[in-house]
Formats: structure tokens, sequence, C-alpha cells
């Protein structure tokens, strides 16, 4: 489902003018078996900004509702995604919606508690509690507000504090450092607070990835160290370079790796489409199907 296509189905969602239920934490809508968080702002969400260039010129009520959005999340599981939103009001959205939306041959229906779409772009439900909006398929959605464990809720909220809203978070237990390095992370988290290329590749992240054991730890940072990659595919010139360039610390079974100088690939010619498209492969390429807790390992938070 496509993003803008998601929030069209936010958008969708705000017809119904019943008493909206009472909020509820993020925890509650993370899916007990998620594999994956992608966390932004409302500023650089992908989300929110595939909507904004659907739109074109975005009307006054957009830019209203872009503002009080404080949350922005995509929760992947095995097999299905969705997307959770926090601070958008269900009556000024339905507003907004009639201004915005009558182009895309908008259809509701309303089904108990979900609301269902249909446009031109596509279709699915989306599902509310105060201003939490859950947005995705019907199995989807229904993962998202499945009754959880206080243990996993509890799971989830430690994770989701160790996981600011900034530029970009993610949080995954993919095989992405088996792909690359050879072993496996049982889970790993990319926190990225800014990213220029003006007049270089410029950027402030922090990474931290949890592995078995301190073993496996140290054969990926000493891979890293040496821009040693491990998959088949070409990566983009100048990103081995890149790679060494970046200090490691080991904790155990903990490698963590911070960018704090932003002219840390001065130098280095990295064409960011290119990298943008190599990453998008190697993401979506069979290696990565499943997650690499999935043999039993309980992913680290």
């Amino acid at each position: 489902m496509r993003a803008g296509l998601l929030f069209v189905a936010a958008l969708a969602a705000c017809s119904s003018k019943a008493a909206a239920p009472h909020s509820i934490a993020i925890e509650d809508v993370i899916a007990a078996e998620a594999t994956g968080i992608l966390r932004s702002n409302a500023g650089s969400a992908p989300l929110i900004d595939a909507l904004t260039n659907l739109l074109g010129t975005p009307p006054e009520c957009w830019t209203k509702l872009r503002a009080g959005v404080r949350d922005v999340l995509q929760v992947e599981e095995a097999a299905q995604s969705y997307q959770v939103l926090v601070g958008v009001p269900r009556l000024e959205l339905e507003v907004c919606a009639r201004e915005s939306l009558t182009k895309f041959g908008l259809e509701l229906e309303r089904d108990g508690e979900l609301t269902r779409f249909r446009s031109r772009l596509g279709g699915g439900v989306a599902r509310w509690a105060g201003d939490v909006a859950v947005i995705g398929t019907p199995d989807a959605v229904s993962s998202a507000f499945a009754a959880k464990s206080p243990a996993a809720r509890k799971q989830w909220r430690d994770r989701l504090a160790a996981l600011p809203r900034a530029q970009f978070a993610v949080w995954r237990t993919d095989h992405l450092f088996g792909v690359l390095f050879g072993d496996d992370a049982l889970s790993w988290q990319l926190v990225l607070t800014k990213l220029e290329r003006k007049p270089t590749l410029q950027l402030h992240a922090e990474l931290r990835a949890s592995f078995a054991d301190a073993a496996a730890a140290s054969r990926v940072a000493a891979k890293w160290s040496a821009g040693e990659l491990a998959t088949a595919m070409a990566p983009p010139a100048g990103l081995a370079d890149a790679i060494k360039r970046v200090p490691l610390t080991i904790d155990g079974a903990t490698l963590s790796a911070t960018i704090e100088d932003l002219h840390a690939f001065d130098g280095v010619q990295l064409d960011l489409p290119t990298m943008q498209q190599w990453v998008l492969q190697l993401l979506t390429g069979p290696a990565m199907t499943g997650s690499a807790g999935a043999s039993g390992a309980t992913p680290a938070r």
C-alpha cells in the first residue's frame, strides 16, 4: 500500500462524527510480534511527505494538521506493516478531507469501529483511539489492537523510549548485519538526527547492534574496520572507505557507532541516489527475508 494512500485512509477515518474513544499509549498498538519500527517526526516522515506531494499545493487545513502531528511510526511484522499517527484530531481531519481529497474519488463505509475506504489509489481500513490513528489492511490493524501481555507492553515501552523522535529512527530484527558482515544481529537500531549533502555528504547518526555473543560482535567490528562487506551485491563506489572512517565501540555483545563530526566523510564521494537504490535492493533481497530473532533467540532491546 502506498504511503500516500495510507494517509488517505487516515483522512478517511475522520468522516464519522461519533465520539472518539479515549486515546491510548503507543505501545498498546505495537504488535507483540513486530520485527521493526521506523519512527520519524512530522517534518521528515515519508508518509506525510508523500501526501504533501500528492496534494501538490496543500490546503491551509493540511498545513495546520501537519504541524500538530506528534509522532509517526511504521510498524513491521513478518508479512505485513501498518502506520501509526499520533496527534491527528478526527473532526479536523474530516473538514480537511472534504477540502482536499474529492479528486481521488474517496468512498467511505463505516463498519463498527472500523472505517473502510476505497479510492482510485486503493483501499484499506483505519481505526482510531482518541488522536491515535492506526492505518493498514484489516489484518494489520487487528494485529495492532490485539490484547498484549504486561510484559509485551513494557518491552515495547522500553524500546520506544530508546528510539527517539528524530529525522529518522529505526529498530529492526532483520538480517542486515548478516548480509553485510556475515553475522546476524539479534536487533539493531539507527537514529539519524541530521543528513545534508552540501558541500559533501554530512550526517549525525547513532548505531547500536546487539549480537548473540561477544565473538560475533568482534567479528563484525573487524570486518567493519577493514571495510570488508560480505554481500554479493557490489557496493556503491566509496562505501567501503566511508565505513572504515566510522569508529566503533564494543561492549560485550553490543556494537555501537556514533558519527558526531559532520565532516566525517569529507573526501569520500558517495552518490546519494545510487546509495539509496543499493540499500533498497539490499533490504528487499531474498537474503533479508524473515527476522534474525526468528530462530528462537529473543531480540535484544
